[in-house]
């Protein structure tokens, strides 16, 4: 990465104002994730590593040079009020040059602190790794080698590299500086002494740049263990612009294999004034939680005007995909497979209806958490019911659910199928009515009918319906009758916590446009459009657009 040092949504949002009418303005694909309103430190901080250190009672967080500091060092007790920059690395070994230090990385082994970092040898002119101790987190450094531990020259050289802890297995990764020499880059693995200090396995290459929107880079490798899957997080796109973003893989083990799951979109990328957002760090929290540092411009981009700030936002993981903590609305991350039908349980069971041909329909998945599960049976329409079990309607307008003892056919028949967070069935059916077709609960023993039609359904938490008639009008059920909302929809989810959403009218890239209800309006999400919709964890529905890619919220 090139690093400048020296120096210092689309959001085209119309109210859903009339019972007919829905905002036309489209917005583009975006990125899955958004970023917290703040940074954690806004002066100059690119490339961070974050540590917490029991023994002081302190973060630590290091950060690529800045003016005349090789490597930047500061602590906080709680990662908001931070002390004056350091130096950490007060010298440089004698292969390297002074002006190029970057990406420090930072772990604890015995007693000594222990430092790899980026400098740019001097008879090559590249990027190079090496490695430095000290006593105390704070320093200083002191690096005495007499060349570089990492240098990868044929392929541009070796910058970013990240310790990773696994119990007491020790690794390091990083990238190949391949776009210097105006090649495709590399992420590597290697496992590391119980020193810290030196490699004791050959270099791996577990990615490589294969995506059109990481070019011309892909960097700064992180990773974490969650659910037994090892995530890798990288940087990608022009450092120095808001086109930069982060990505993610998962792999076997911390030497791979890798499979980037984001080699359509990036994970991460600019939301607000977070501007570019690179350079991840995943850390364990004093509370023993898992958090990503990162670096984003601060409101405007490019030196010397604009700082790379610190951001630090909570990380979960949500049916095996990362998220902010906790997911905000708007936010998509994008899951393997695809489909034509979604939904989530209360507990957070999802299930899908896939592309793949059957008999009655398509193919029936559970999301394990890293991969979906093939049930047997075919639909076309699925709900799930607080307690994770899936409801189906298949090709023919059958009704089923689905136990541990197999598929339990029920009376009936239905085009669309909604389950509430109380355990309420509701289903759209087969006979044509003013509005759609008719509208039904089930009370235990059969089929109520109710006034009205329909041609999409959701259930409330508390088990009143909400659907979409054949006029993409939106109403609500609830004691007195149904009750209209404003705009118009092709599709409608409700979450267990309340949060309703709907596909609208207006085409945008992927589908039609999404929108959540705000504060008495519909507000837009960013992050492209869908065709399917259903309901998902947190503040934020479950989508698939008209690719078939699914995408959690």
């Amino acid at each position: 990465m090139k690093r400048m040092v020296w120096g210092g949504l689309l959001a085209v949002v119309a109210a859903l104002c009339a019972a007919a009418a829905v905002p036309v303005a489209g917005y583009a694909q975006s990125s899955t994730t958004s970023l917290p309103g703040s940074p954690s430190y806004s002066g100059d901080f690119p490339d961070p590593d974050v540590v917490w250190d029991s023994s002081t009672g302190l973060y630590w967080a290091y950060a690529t040079q800045q003016l005349y500091t090789n490597i930047q060092v500061m602590s906080s007790p709680n990662l908001t009020t931070w002390s004056p920059i350091q130096e950490a690395l007060p010298t440089l070994p004698s292969w390297a040059t002074f002006g190029d230090t970057w990406a420090p990385s930072v772990a604890k082994f015995g007693t000594t602190w222990v430092m790899w970092y980026t400098a740019r040898e001097t008879s090559s002119g590249r990027q190079c790794l090496s490695v430095a101790t000290a006593a105390a987190p704070g320093g200083p450094f002191t690096d005495s080698s007499a060349a570089p531990i990492i240098c990868q020259l044929t392929i541009g050289g070796s910058i970013d590299s990240n310790i990773f802890l696994d119990g007491t297995n020790a690794y390091l990764v990083w990238k190949s500086d391949g776009n210097a020499l105006g090649q495709l880059t590399h992420l590597w693995a290697a496992r590391l002494s119980s020193s810290g200090t030196t490699i004791t396995s050959s270099p791996v290459e577990v990615l490589s740049e294969d995506a059109a929107w990481q070019a011309p880079a892909m960097e700064g490798p992180t990773m974490v263990l969650n659910g037994g899957v090892y995530y890798l997080f990288y940087g990608a796109n022009n450092w120095d612009s808001s086109s930069a973003a982060i990505g993610y893989a998962k792999c076997s083990t911390p030497l791979g294999p890798c499979t980037d799951w984001t080699n359509v979109r990036p994970w991460l990328q600019s939301s607000g004034s977070a501007l570019g957002p690179s350079g991840p760090d995943v850390f364990t929290n004093a509370a023993g939680a898992t958090e990503l540092a990162y670096h984003a411009w601060d409101g405007c981009v490019g030196y010397p005007n604009c700082n790379r700030a610190l951001w630090i936002t909570p990380l979960s993981f949500v049916a095996g995909v990362p998220q902010p903590s906790p997911p905000p609305p708007g936010s998509w991350s994008l899951l393997p497979g695809a489909g034509n039908s979604i939904a989530m349980g209360a507990t957070g069971s999802l299930w899908a209806i896939g592309t793949n041909p059957v008999a009655d329909g398509y193919g029936i998945y559970h999301w394990s958490g890293t991969v979906w599960a093939s049930a047997p049976g075919g639909g076309v329409a699925i709900a799930v019911g607080p307690d994770g079990s899936p409801w189906v309607v298949n090709s023919v307008g059958d009704i089923y659910r689905g136990t541990r003892f197999g598929w339990v056919h029920y009376p009936g028949a239905a085009r669309d199928i909604a389950a509430g967070a109380n355990g309420s069935i509701w289903v759209i059916g087969t006979d044509p009515v003013q509005g759609g077709y008719g509208i039904y609960n089930w009370t235990g023993s059969g089929w109520a009918s109710v006034p009205g039609g329909g041609v999409a359904i959701a259930v409330g938490p508390d088990g009143s319906p909400w659907v979409v008639n054949s006029g993409s009008g939106i109403f609500h059920r609830n004691a007195s009758g149904w009750l209209q909302y404003p705009g118009a929809a092709t599709g409608i989810a409700m979450g267990a916590s309340g949060s309703l959403s709907v596909i609208g009218i207006n085409p945008v890239q992927g589908g039609y446009g999404i929108y959540n209800w705000t504060a008495g309006h519909w507000a837009p999400l960013s992050g492209g459009g869908s065709v399917t919709i259903g309901p998902g964890a947190g503040g934020g529905p479950e989508v698939i657009n008209s690719v078939h890619q699914i995408y959690a919220g």
